[in-house]
């Protein structure tokens, strides 16, 4: 170091010094190849399932085919997976890795005291991969794998697929946050990641450094996506960095992302599609129009949406069409959905879309957490873009409300249109007859209470008009009367977070 620097200059060398050797460790550790591990038996495999960590391309090898997977390892540097040193022992390579870092998935400790005392609570995979990643899957026991090996080879080799992709997520996590994380009835603990290393860059210091480039970030959050493109679930934020806080991940709605949340972040690079974001931080819109050509932005298309609510034949379809921002999230058309419809918004709802790649259809609502429903949990409306999954390729997809009264609307994209510089969005353009009232019944309730509403002589007839308000007409409707609520305050007041 130059003697001549002050003792202030000197300091701030040395900090550059070590932050230029923190960076070229963690682009040494980001360049070391990985492959997950997952084989059975694991002392003397008769299958395994390797799974390239970069590629995410995974390669199935049976008892015959092994000495293939020996070789294919040795392009490797680092090794991961369940009890990964007997496994490679089962392979005949206990001394043939040498040099080479091995990296077990196990959890790192088997229970965490409860609070207040009592028995402690176990600590498993299965949780951690909820906790961590949002996956819910029950693993086969080793009995189960057992039989799967003497009677369906091919099934055992899907199971241990299934393990691997689930193992490279929960992998993927630690490395990000270099612990993870074990959610449990009120229970939120961090549990350290001993494959962690404290020279990779973590989702803290990609953040950090996406806040001095002023660059913006693509990040997968929440959950790991189910298969398919593991990049179908992200969305563009923008880092807001406070004065003398640590910076945040903000969406498009303004929306902050907790850091442990993240399953994935890289930088946003420019020709990627992306939902819009803030105009500090947008990056070129690569939407094209009709005849091929460049659209306009984002921000200055709306989405033209018919919304049909299914009355299974008991009246007359009740349907409205509403024109909403191009950039609007999944949770600002729920709210205005409900507003154009005359719902009061008393109920949970759940968009149902295509899966990525033509896979199985995703919901999207509100993520439900421990009360997930055979732990199928939504993806959060509020940071899900509508141009995602309902667009020009995919037009068509459905809106419950109420699951107890089970009100289906089918939601169709008609266009994607200028905006009018004039008008105010949402608004509604189109739409005949009156909503059905809440709790009514669903689709038959409604229709006994029609019945009993038309005929004075009906037993009901008196407590249903007084139910209702006394003024119910079920052919009434006027678009311009449509009022819509702000998505953000209709969020504050839903779950009390300003």
């Amino acid at each position: 170091m130059d003697p001549a620097l002050s003792a202030e200059e000197a300091v701030r060398e040395r900090q550059r010094l070590s932050e230029e050797r923190e960076r070229a460790a963690g682009l040494a550790f980001a360049r070391m190849r990985r492959a997950i591990l997952r084989g059975w038996p694991q002392d003397v495999p008769r299958a395994l399932v390797l799974l390239d960590v970069d590629t995410e391309q995974v390669t199935r090898y049976d008892a015959g085919e092994l000495d293939d997977a020996r070789a294919r390892l040795d392009a490797y540097d680092v090794l991961a997976g369940l009890e990964i040193r007997p496994l490679l022992e089962g392979l005949g390579l206990g001394l043939g890795v040498a040099g080479r870092r091995l990296h077990e998935l196990r959890p790192a400790q088997a229970t965490l005291a409860r609070e207040g005392g009592g028995p402690p609570i176990a600590v498993t995979l299965a949780r951690l991969l909820k906790g961590s990643c949002g996956i819910a899957r029950t693993w086969k026991s080793d009995a189960a794998l057992d039989a799967l090996a003497a009677r369906h080879p091919s099934r055992l080799l899907d199971a241990l697929e299934a393990d691997a992709r689930d193992l490279a997520a929960l992998y993927r996590y630690g490395r990000l946050h270099n612990w993870v994380r074990f959610r449990w009835y009120g229970y939120d603990a961090r549990i350290p990641a001993p494959w962690g290393d404290w020279d990779e860059w973590t989702a803290n210091a990609w953040i950090r450094a996406a806040a001095e480039a002023g660059q913006p970030l693509e990040v997968v959050a929440e959950r790991a996506a189910p298969g398919g493109d593991p990049w179908a679930n992200a969305q563009w934020c923008s880092v807001y960095d406070p004065p003398g806080y640590l910076p945040a991940l903000v969406t498009a709605q303004r929306l902050i992302v907790p850091t442990e949340d993240v399953q994935r972040l890289r930088a946003a690079c420019p020709g990627a599609w992306h939902a819009p974001l803030p105009a500090e931080a947008a990056g070129p819109s690569t939407a094209v129009d009709e005849a091929g050509g460049r659209a306009e932005p984002e921000e200055a298309r709306i989405l033209r949406i018919r919304v049909e609510l299914d009355l299974q034949g008991v009246a007359p379809p009740v349907w409205r069409v509403i024109e909403v921002p191009a950039e609007a999230s999944f949770w600002a058309l729920h709210v205005a959905i409900q507003d154009a419809m005359g719902w009061l918004d008393y109920h949970l709802h759940a968009f149902e879309v295509a899966g990525p790649s033509g896979g199985l259809p995703l919901e999207i609502g509100i993520p439900l957490g421990e009360l997930a429903v055979d732990d199928v949990e939504p993806l959060a409306g509020w940071t899900t873009p509508v141009l995602r999954y309902l667009n020009p390729e995919r037009s068509l997809c459905a809106y419950n409300y109420d699951f107890g009264d089970d009100w289906r609307h089918r939601i169709d994209l008609e266009a994607i249109a200028p905006r009018d510089p004039a008008a105010t969005y949402p608004r509604c353009v189109g739409g005949e007859r009156a909503c059905p009232p809440e709790d009514v019944g669903g689709p038959w309730g409604f229709e006994a209470f029609l019945a009993a509403i038309a005929d004075p002589a009906h037993e009901e007839h008196e407590s249903f008009v007084a139910w209702s308000g006394g003024s119910y007409d079920p052919a009434a409707f006027d678009p311009h009367a449509v009022t819509f609520d702000d998505p953000g305050e209709r969020w504050v007041g839903a779950f009390g977070v300003g």
